[in-house]
């Protein structure tokens, strides 16, 4: 999403109208981007207020003041912005921090290696022969997070940003299931298709997701290539394709690791 209809993308997915002089003012007081309006606070909304009353009046021709100044357009010295619109405002960056913010914790997962805790250390000669319950769930979320930040960075590279905000809306259907009866199987439903997709542990008690991984890509890269429609699920509007990669991912009790090979 180019930063230009930034503010309109926010009216789609609330379905809201802001007032086009709030846009105007935002725009001109540096608000067009999506940093700019994570961070939006109580204190640049009286900004904007004092920019409405004492800046535009001198840089902004009599004509168009009702673009900036709305109904305060013949008394800028009395503009202020109605306590309604404040509100839209104050809801429009948490809108963007919250989307900044989750792609912050997915992407610090992927940059930053798993700590391993005692409980996570396999002593050499002893492999484990059990899993405990709790130690399944933390493996699970391991894979799960792990396929999150992978779908999350692919989507950053290759989707606009409004296809990308439509994609996180269908990972939540994505699970993972370790089997207990065989803890070296994981079943991982596809958050696109809903297809049941299966990963094994080898020998050395790594998780191999190659075929996970191209499977969802084949999903994003046919999806990238067509014409983005908010009406149009993204379940329908890709093919169901899986195949087999050479890339490989795994996950090491718990610990995430990430071979050689480089994602597209």
């Amino acid at each position: 999403m180019s930063e230009d209809n930034i503010l309109d993308f926010f009216e789609r997915e609330k379905s809201i109208k802001l007032p086009l002089h709030v846009k105007n003012l935002l725009l001109l007081a540096g608000f067009d981007n999506k940093i700019s309006l994570s961070k939006l606070e109580v204190e640049d909304i009286t900004e904007l207020e004092r920019i409405g009353r004492e800046i535009v009046p001198y840089i902004i021709d009599k004509p168009d003041h009702e673009k900036y100044l709305g109904y305060f357009k013949n008394y800028p010295q009395g503009f202020c912005i109605f306590s309604g619109h404040k509100k839209l405002l104050q809801e429009m960056s948490q809108f963007y921090k919250n989307f900044s913010n989750k792609k912050r914790v997915l992407t610090d997962a992927s940059d930053t290696p798993a700590k391993k805790t005692p409980e996570q250390v396999q002593i050499e000669g002893h492999p484990r022969t059990s899993t405990k319950p709790r130690d399944v769930d933390s493996e699970k979320q391991n894979i799960y997070s792990l396929l999150m930040n992978w779908i999350s960075n692919f989507c950053s590279r290759n989707l606009t940003f409004e296809e990308a905000a439509h994609v996180s809306k269908e990972i939540n259907k994505m699970k993972v299931d370790i089997s207990h009866e065989d803890p070296n199987q994981c079943f991982v439903t596809c958050c696109i298709c809903l297809r049941e997709l299966k990963i094994f542990r080898n020998q050395n008690g790594f998780w191999i997701m190659s075929n996970i991984h191209k499977h969802f890509k084949t999903h994003l890269n046919t999806y990238s290539n067509k014409k983005f429609s908010k009406n149009i699920s993204i379940s329908s509007s890709i093919s169901n394709t899986a195949s087999q990669e050479n890339d490989a991912i795994y996950v090491v009790e718990n610990e995430i690791k990430q071979e050689d090979c480089e994602e597209n």
